[in-house]
């Protein structure tokens, strides 16, 4: 038999299936992550296991290559004192958390924790291949004319392309990349 839905129920089913789709990808990616630490940890569900902290710890110290200290004991001033050291180090690296706040994953806000996530993804990934990606001088060009778009001047603070290169916005770079690939 086929039901009709009215225009704002399918607007929720398509919200609330993009939140799992989501969902479902950023559990795999965080382990992916995870399966590299040592001992390996897991996450089961993404908006639960992050509440207490020691996960998301653990996914920054795999991405970050650094040990972090975790607080003792399993109650809720542990498990804020874990979130907010994850958060400050995240701050600290120059990652943007807009709204981001520790009750609102302690909570396990799905909105939140899909939002930090993606952050941690973006930042990650983004700034990976900025460094592995190679340019060449006719890119350079490219950058530079993206740079003066944006109303940004191009030369860093050693004024050379090579340094440039290299303290060039991670998005910048990135879209420049998808660029190349699509005018091949």
């Amino acid at each position: 038999m086929y039901r009709s839905y009215s225009t704002n129920q399918a607007f929720v089913f398509v919200a609330v299936e993009q939140q799992q789709i989501q969902k479902r990808t950023f559990t795999n990616w965080i382990n992916a992550q995870l399966s590299r630490r040592n001992p390996p940890s897991m996450v089961l569900d993404l908006f639960t296991d992050l509440r207490d902290g020691t996960r998301l710890l653990d996914l920054v110290e795999v991405m970050s290559g650094h040990r972090m200290k975790r607080e003792k004991g399993r109650g809720i001033f542990q498990h804020r004192g874990n979130i907010e050291r994850a958060l400050n180090f995240l701050k600290n690296k120059s990652i943007r958390l807009v709204n981001i706040n520790i009750t609102d994953i302690m909570d396990g806000k799905p909105t939140i924790i899909l939002g930090l996530v993606w952050c941690i993804i973006l930042h990650c990934h983004i700034k990976e291949l900025t460094r592995t990606l190679s340019l060449d001088s006719s890119s350079l060009e490219s950058l530079s004319s993206l740079e003066s778009r944006s109303q940004s001047p191009l030369a860093g603070k050693h004024g050379s392309p090579r340094h440039t290169q290299f303290h060039s916005s991670a998005k910048k770079t990135l879209l420049l990349w998808v660029q190349q690939l699509c005018w091949r």
